[in-house]
């Protein structure tokens, strides 16, 4: 797979991708170094989502600690330092993104947040 470039339309706002089956297994991840949660967190966030609550306050991802910050059945948010983390349930996969606001790009995460939803729905209409 050629990872979020894939999606010329989302690269700019998306650093990394992450699916993962409803059980919380990792189907794959654009950039693991970045951005690619244990099958434990998968499995959590998938949890949370379908119950519209944390089970836990935060999360640790590729070394950064992300404090879940919104969590409905709809979707869950987390930030760690610069970087953000957005999740949500499809029919048959849960869809991870994060993206890292730089120096030069302080509202990319507000972006990212809209093209997850765009992305998302891409996946919805597919089945997915």
């Amino acid at each position: 797979s050629s990872g979020i470039n894939a999606y010329p339309e989302y690269s700019a706002y998306i650093d990394a991708i992450c699916v993962c089956d409803l059980q919380g297994t990792i189907y794959g991840s654009s950039n693991r170094n970045v951005f690619c949660p244990d099958q434990n967190v998968a499995k959590e966030f998938v949890s949370d989502l379908q119950k519209g609550q944390f089970q836990s306050m935060s999360s640790l991802i590729n070394g950064t600690k992300f404090i879940k910050v919104r969590c409905d059945t709809e979707q869950l948010v987390a930030r760690g330092g610069t970087r953000m983390m957005y999740a949500t349930l499809c029919n048959t996969i849960c869809v991870m993104i994060m993206s890292e606001d730089t120096d030069g790009s302080k509202s990319k995460s507000t972006n990212a947040n809209k093209a997850f939803g765009n992305l998302v729905a891409y996946y919805k209409s597919s089945g997915y």
